[in-house]
């Protein structure tokens, strides 16, 4: 019997030690939570990758292994703010886990560019901000051509100045050619900005449904309305976007078809009018009240009486002011830096002083 429990006893010691081996061989082979990666944000993407005004926006937050923040992202005006626990940016994690890709929906948004921001609070020193990304939401193009509304011309800024240089977006699906445009530029001929892309040939491997987009810039160019339009070996244009480039987009208008571009400054020193048209002929600008117009504009076309444009300008005010008009539509202006015609009426303090002008261009 001693010999058999001998035996029994060695038996279970072999297989204690045997388990005791695997364990450890098991704790051995468990990732370190010391030497893990950390849960910390990687990237962020936007879907549509190019959304325009209209269409539903999609942030996407790639993370390490976990998500981090304490809840989905906020948008105040151009700005899109994650907020997370300083700590919680830093979690143990184990080795080898896939990337965590967490959506969070945005809607529907402003035309512009937007900034992409992380808050993290109760860190070493304190709450930060710090910039992670931007994107950009373009304004929503006209098309010449409903068969072709696949193809979308954007203009940004949305409002240009003769002080901006403007980005030209087109936009498609593969079927429109094949793949990645090699090439997308664009040419002034006076207010006409003809836009022509080029795709390779070989090799050509279209994906239905992949959007792609290109991209070229302008300018600086002359007050007045434009229109970009990509060409064709036959009429009418595959797409096209008119545009208009204004002394102060906020503050101005522009009159007959958007060829005189109309601004008014007032007081001294000289503050910008606040401007809205009335209709194709006219507008009216207000100094202190919205509700109380100080001056009203007209232009009217004359050339069959005397061959120029009139201009009226009637003031209910007596403070200084100076209303300039661009003609925009006269020749060769806005290329090639030539400058457009222009116009500046004044009145002086104290007076009450309407204007007409009937040889103005």
């Amino acid at each position: 019997m001693s010999s058999r429990s001998s035996r029994r006893r060695s038996c279970a010691q072999r297989s204690l030690i045997q388990v005791a081996v695997f364990v450890v061989a098991l704790v051995v082979a468990l990732p370190v939570a010391s030497n893990a990666q950390v849960g910390e944000l990687e990237s962020t993407y936007i879907v549509p990758p190019d959304p325009v005004v209209g269409e539903s926006v999609t942030i996407h937050a790639v993370t390490t292994c976990s998500n981090p923040f304490d809840g989905p992202p906020t948008v105040q005006g151009d700005v899109v703010t994650y907020r997370a626990h300083y700590a919680s940016l830093f979690p143990p994690c184990a080795s080898g886990l896939p990337p965590l890709d967490t959506p969070a929906l945005l809607g529907n948004l402003a035309a512009g560019t937007y900034t992409i921001q992380l808050h993290t609070y109760d860190g070493p020193g304190g709450d930060a901000t710090q910039e992670i990304g931007t994107f950009t939401v373009f304004p929503q193009s006209t098309t010449s051509d409903p068969s072709t509304s696949s193809l979308r011309i954007t203009v940004l800024p949305e409002q240009p100045t003769p002080a901006d240089t403007i980005r030209i977006r087109l936009t498609g699906e593969s079927d429109e050619g094949c793949g990645q445009p090699t090439s997308f530029v664009a040419a002034v001929n006076g207010h006409d900005i003809d836009l022509t892309v080029n795709f390779p040939l070989f090799p050509c491997h279209p994906l239905r449904g992949y959007r792609w987009s290109a991209e070229t810039t302008v300018g600086p160019l002359q007050p007045g309305q434009y229109l970009a339009r990509l060409v064709s070996s036959s009429d009418p244009p595959l797409a096209s976007q008119v545009f208009r480039v204004s002394q102060s987009p906020v503050n101005d208008f522009a009159l007959r078809g958007g060829r005189f571009d109309v601004l008014a400054t007032y007081g001294a020193p000289p503050q910008t009018a606040h401007g809205s048209p009335v209709s194709d002929e006219s507008g009216s600008f207000w100094f202190f009240d919205p509700a109380n117009s100080e001056l009203l504009v007209k232009v009217l076309d004359g050339r069959a009486i005397n061959g120029h444009f009139w201009v009226f300008i009637g003031s209910m005010t007596d403070q200084p002011f100076a209303v300039t008009i661009v003609d925009s539509g006269a020749q060769p202006c806005g290329t090639a830096g030539a400058a457009c015609p222009v116009k500046t009426y004044t009145n002086a303090a104290g007076r009450n002083g309407s204007i007409i002008d009937l040889e103005a261009f």
